[in-house]
């Protein structure tokens, strides 16, 4: 009954999407869609809601998107780009039809990462033409954390690594029927990733190769004929595609360069030149608290020994594999290596290397599904390598629990049954943000009938980031990231660049003596939050 079920290719489809929709309920997308930035690296969350935000309320040109901290133009407005901000531009505009609604940009993600699943899925059911192994291959990518926290986020990661599964999908669409317009719209696709996150587009640089190891006769991804039957043409619109990729990071730098306000950190800073004390300090924090959330470290130990198998086996492997595998590895090495500082909590940068464990696994796939397809038949093999797929799933899922929620000491047990303590803390840390960020996110109604405008600049003494307060309060203004507000002359300094109001939170603040000038003028509290009037220390200073 099931296996006539499952030759019917829409209800094979929805099928999956039916076991998608009831993971993504136990993972709790239904609430998490309706929260605001919070959890690990509200930072970055921030920057890129702070972006939307300028298209949204400011109407910035598509190219000159600006953040709510002013950190550019000698500290006087907040220029910056990064990324391509296609994702950016079409969430503020949605915005500008529906209002400012941040579960409609988490939606939009959401959307397009389960797009890139279900793309996946498709391409696996390619190589396997089995249903389960198929599916496995999107539960297996779902089933990491980093993947799973920011699939339903604000970043533009995932969106660029769900780009390029959509890419690579047209690509196995086009080696299947040699119609240019699936590859055509590869090519759109992969140039979406680029654009997004040059880093994604690793997998993508093995076409290429392919296409030119076919051309001088290495190697063929067909039995019959050729794979890319216009070779010339074919490497000229990937070249064209990168140029376009250099050129938008050329322009990047520019803009930057000119306004002086860069958010984003792409200067390399490697190995050699970190201090030994600084990378142990790294290489410790990666291996103890941030490599599980790139996956469960069993599971990709499984996936890296089954690709030392395909190894082992490589007389009945396809060449593509072999040669792709070590590409891939070298060059997420080399990438670490590159950016030693992507180890220490930055686990985001990491989801590039989901698509080198889904290529090994998909690999691994492949080659079970020609060369032991009698194994994957067998009822024992299919319910120990289900429960295997759960146990993922569980893992993941109390993964994302924790990063949303307080873990109470009596919680504890049970969550670290699959989370160590040491990554609880890690992916606590930031819960402080929970009663704190909901104040700051709610203050802007009080600060508007008190009469202070969102022009009104702000100096948040208690935020060590770019955005984070200053956009919850929709405020422009200056953070005190890294002691920038951390004496007297530095806080006149910002008064006269137009600096009105400051505001903080903690106890710890408040009793700073050499802050007690600057609150003699108490405008107002909301809640724990208290802000002071400093327009009269710029009358002072224009009167002297």
């Amino acid at each position: 009954m099931a296996n006539s079920y499952l030759k019917s290719p829409i209800k094979r489809d929805l099928l999956f999407l039916g076991i998608l929709l009831l993971i993504s309920l136990f993972y709790d997308y239904q609430n998490i869609l309706f929260y605001r930035p919070q959890g690990i690296h509200a930072w970055r969350q921030t920057d890129c809601l702070s972006l939307t935000y300028s298209y949204y309320k400011e109407n910035a040109p598509f190219l000159e998107p600006q953040l709510h901290i002013q950190f550019s133009d000698q500290q006087t407005s907040g220029k910056t780009i990064g990324e391509f901000p296609i994702l950016y531009y079409f969430i503020g505009n949605l915005w500008k039809l529906f209002g400012h609604q941040e579960y409609m940009y988490r939606l939009f993600v959401l959307l397009l990462s389960y797009l890139g699943l279900f793309c996946l899925y498709r391409i696996a059911w390619k190589l396997t033409n089995s249903w389960m192994l198929a599916v496995s291959a999107p539960i297996i990518l779902l089933s990491s954390p980093i993947f799973a926290f920011y699939a339903a986020n604000f970043l533009t990661n995932i969106p660029a690594l769900s780009t390029m599964l959509i890419g690579w999908y047209f690509i196995a669409r086009y080696i299947e029927n040699a119609r240019m317009k699936h590859f055509y719209w590869a090519i759109f696709f992969f140039l979406l990733t680029g654009l997004l996150k040059v880093s994604t587009l690793m997998t993508v640089m093995l076409i290429p190769l392919a296409i030119l190891l076919e051309m001088i006769g290495l190697h063929k991804l067909k039995k019959e004929g050729k794979a890319f039957a216009k070779p010339v043409l074919q490497l000229g619109l990937f070249v064209f595609m990168l140029a376009l990729v250099m050129g938008w990071y050329k322009y990047a730098d520019y803009y930057m360069s000119i306004h002086e306000g860069r958010y984003t950190f792409t200067k390399p800073v490697t190995l050699w030149e970190t201090p030994r004390e600084l990378s142990d300090m790294y290489l410790t924090h990666f291996k103890e608290s941030l490599l599980p959330q790139i996956h469960r470290v069993v599971t990709m130990a499984l996936i890296i020994i089954a690709g030392i198998f395909l190894f082992i086996r490589h007389r009945k492997v396809e060449k593509f594999w072999l040669i792709g595998i070590p590409i891939l590895l070298v060059g997420y090495v080399f990438f670490v290596l590159l950016f030693i500082y992507s180890l220490d909590g930055h686990d985001y940068y990491h989801i590039d290397f989901l698509a080198v464990l889904i290529f090994i696994y998909l690999a691994f796939i492949r080659y079970i599904s020609r060369e032991e397809s009698v194994l994957i038949q067998s009822p024992m093999v299919q319910g120990i390598f289900s429960i295997f797929l759960v146990f993922n799933v569980m893992g993941c899922a109390n993964n994302l629990y924790v990063r949303y929620h307080n873990c109470p000491e009596s919680d504890l047990p049970y969550r670290q049954i699959f989370c160590s303590r040491k990554e609880v803390d890690l992916l606590g840390y930031p819960q402080w943000q929970s009663d704190i960020m909901r104040t700051y996110g709610t203050v802007e109604p009080t600060l508007r009938k008190a009469g202070i405008s969102r022009e009104d600049r702000f100096l948040t003494m208690d935020d060590g980031s770019f955005n984070v307060t200053l956009y919850l309060m929709d405020q422009k203004g200056w953070p005190n990231m890294d002691g920038s507000l951390g004496d007297s002359l530095k806080i006149m300094d910002k008064v006269q660049l137009g600096a009105k109001f400051m505001i903080m939170h903690r106890p710890g603040t408040l009793e700073q003596a050499w802050l007690k000038p600057f609150m003699s003028h108490r405008f107002l509290q909301y809640e724990n939050l208290h802000v002071f009037d400093l327009r009269p220390f710029a009358a002072v200073k224009q009167s002297s």
